[in-house]
């Protein structure tokens, strides 16, 4: 893991995501590097929050997977059709979870879709 630490904070703000020498959409695989490249700044980065301010941390290469199991398949249909619910709402029942998430660490959409995901 290598943290990298950066005097200007703007420059360090930007090292989110993956990096890679491609600056466009194409058929490239983004944070990847080509064999042979020497551009030490390509790879996966992530920015992880401290007391005293967020680091950057390059992570180890890895390819993503999404294995499409049944049960992640059902929660996946079970949170779609929660947020769909959220988005057929009037404003005033918006308005009604929103008043109600007042003093809780959400909002009220975060608290329309947790009960919604554990009726």
């Amino acid at each position: 893991m290598t943290v990298i630490y950066s005097p200007d904070p703007a420059n360090s703000a930007q090292l989110r995501g993956k990096i890679s020498p491609y600056n466009s959409y194409g058929g490239r695989d983004y944070g990847a590097a080509e064999y042979g490249d020497a551009n030490p700044a390509t790879g996966i980065y992530q920015v992880r929050p401290r007391a005293s301010g967020n680091i950057n941390v390059k992570m180890k290469f890895y390819w993503p997977t999404n294995h499409q199991y049944e049960p992640q398949q059902t929660w996946r249909g079970i949170f779609a059709n929660a947020v769909l619910a959220w988005q057929g709402l009037t404003e005033e029942e918006k308005t009604f979870y929103n008043d109600r998430a007042i003093g809780m660490p959400m909002a009220g959409y975060n608290l329309f879709i947790r009960e919604a995901l554990t009726a």
